[in-house]
């Protein structure tokens, strides 16, 4: 006997976080991608920061993966500031059948200061 259109529940098989992390510069966005592997049902995304759940309003895509799942990719973009260097960010994908998380990525800003002058006009 087949049983046809029966999906057996497949763990993310992967979260791969991606940036430039390298050329970071503060008081500058930074942009972040999570994508999880191949998954039955679809996984979600949750972000951490310094080992802390934050929350990330970017929408999320799914594509089509390997065997009948599907790929979700995220973003997250931070602002950021001088007080953030060394920080860590990490993403992980889940669903009912488990959990896949990414490696950290450590953040080594870059504080470039921007000098004003004021022009002083005689009247």
């Amino acid at each position: 006997m087949f049983c046809y259109g029966f999906k057996t529940p497949v763990k993310p098989t992967t979260a791969v976080l991606s940036g430039n992390p390298e050329t970071v510069v503060a008081g500058r966005p930074l942009v972040l991608t999570c994508i999880t592997g191949s998954s039955n049902p679809a996984a979600s995304i949750t972000w951490e920061h310094n080992h802390n759940v934050i929350t990330n309003a970017a929408p999320v895509s799914e594509t089509k993966g390997d065997n009948n799942g599907m790929v979700t990719t995220q973003t997250l973009t931070i602002q950021l500031t001088r007080s953030m260097d060394g920080d860590t960010y990490s993403c992980s994908g889940n669903n009912v059948a488990g959990t896949s998380s990414s490696s950290s990525t450590k953040l080594s800003l870059t504080c470039r200061f921007k000098v004003c002058y004021l022009k002083c006009l005689d009247s």
